[in-house]
C-alpha cells in the first residue's frame, strides 16, 4: 500500500481530485493536490520530494507531457503515473516513452469498486522508477569509483613520462646506444599509459552519461597555441620540428575549451608519435 508515501495529484477537475483523495487515502498516503501545472511544478519545486504523481495529460495552463518534463528537470527519483480520459491511450504510452512509470485510464477507477489493481499500478510504477535511480546510483558508484582508480594511476604516470622526457631531452652523451634506445621505448611505453588512463576515464564518463560538454565562447589560435606548448618537450625529445600555422587575427567559436584542447592535444601527440625522429610537424 501507499503507507506513509506522499503523493501529488495534478488534475484541473475538482471531482476528479476528491475522488482520487478518497482512493488514496484507503491506501494511508499523504496526499496534496494541484488544479494546474504552474501550481503543481511550484509546489513540486518548494516542498519535500514527493513519492508519486498523478498527472492529468490535459490541464487548462500547460501540456501534461511539458509538465512531465519539467518534473523530470527538479526530480528524476519520483513515480509518475499519468491519468487519461477515453481515447487518450496514445497520449498515455508517448508519456511512458518521455518519462513516466506507467499510466491509467480514468474510467478504470470506478467509485465504489475494489481498487487492488489501482494500488498494484501504482506500486509497480514506484518500483519502475526505484530500480532506474538504484541503477543510476550504480553507474555513477562505478564512475566515481574508476575516476578514482585512474586519477590516482594518473598523477605517478604523468610524473614518470614528465621525467623521462626531460632526461630524454637532456645531455645523453654518456649513454650507450642500448641505453638511449631503452630510454626512448620507456618514454614511449609512459606516454602510452598515460594516453590510456585519460581514454580509459573519458570512456567511463561517456559510458556513464556524465561527461559534459559545455560550450562557451574561445579563442581557438590560443587553445591550440597551449596544447601544442605542452606537446613542446616532447618533440624536441625526438628533435622534430613542430611549427604553428596561425591566421594573424583571431578566431573565436563556441566550443567546450577544455575538451577542444584535448581534441589538440591528441592529434599532435599522435602526429608526434608516428613522426619520424628529426622530423617536421606542421600545424
Amino acid at each position: 500500500m501507499l503507507v506513509g508515501k506522499r503523493v501529488l495529484t495534478i488534475d484541473d477537475s475538482s471531482t476528479i481530485r476528491l475522488f482520487l483523495r478518497a482512493v488514496l487515502s484507503q491506501g494511508d498516503a499523504i496526499i496534496q493536490e494541484a488544479d494546474c501545472g504552474e501550481v503543481a511544478l511550484h509546489m513540486i519545486r518548494n516542498n519535500p520530494p514527493y513519492d508519486l504523481i498523478l498527472l492529468d495529460l490535459i490541464l487548462p495552463d500547460l501540456d501534461g507531457i511539458d509538465v512531465l518534463h519539467k518534473v523530470r528537470e527538479v526530480d528524476t527519483n519520483v513515480a509518475v503515473v499519468v491519468l487519461t480520459g477515453m481515447g487518450g491511450i496514445k497520449s498515455a504510452t508517448a508519456a511512458v516513452r518521455e518519462g513516466a512509470d506507467g499510466y491509467m485510464e480514468k474510467r478504470d477507477l470506478a467509485l465504489g469498486s475494489d481498487h487492488s489493481e489501482f494500488f498494484y499500478a501504482l506500486e509497480q510504477a514506484m518500483e519502475h522508477r526505484s530500480g532506474l535511480v538504484a541503477q543510476r546510483q550504480l553507474q555513477q558508484f562505478k564512475t566515481d569509483f574508476y575516476s578514482m582508480i585512474t586519477h590516482d594511476l594518473r598523477n605517478p604516470a604523468g610524473s614518470v613520462q614528465l621525467a623521462l622526457e626531460l632526461l630524454a631531452g637532456g645531455n645523453t652523451e654518456g649513454f650507450s646506444a642500448g641505453q638511449i634506445q631503452l630510454l626512448s621505448l620507456a618514454r614511449q611505453a609512459a606516454e602510452q599509459l598515460n594516453n590510456l588512463i585519460n581514454d580509459y576515464l573519458d570512456f567511463a564518463k561517456i559510458d556513464a552519461g556524465f561527461l559534459r560538454i559545455e560550450p562557451a565562447s574561445a579563442e581557438l589560435c590560443a587553445l591550440l597555441q597551449s596544447a601544442a606548448s605542452l606537446a613542446a618537450v616532447q618533440a624536441e625529445s625526438r628533435r622534430q620540428r613542430l611549427t604553428l600555422h596561425l591566421p594573424d587575427a583571431p578566431v573565436y567559436g563556441r566550443v567546450d575549451a577544455q575538451r577542444l584542447k584535448q581534441v589538440f592535444e591528441n592529434l599532435i601527440s599522435n602526429a608526434i608519435k608516428y613522426t619520424p625522429e628529426g622530423g617536421s610537424i606542421d600545424v
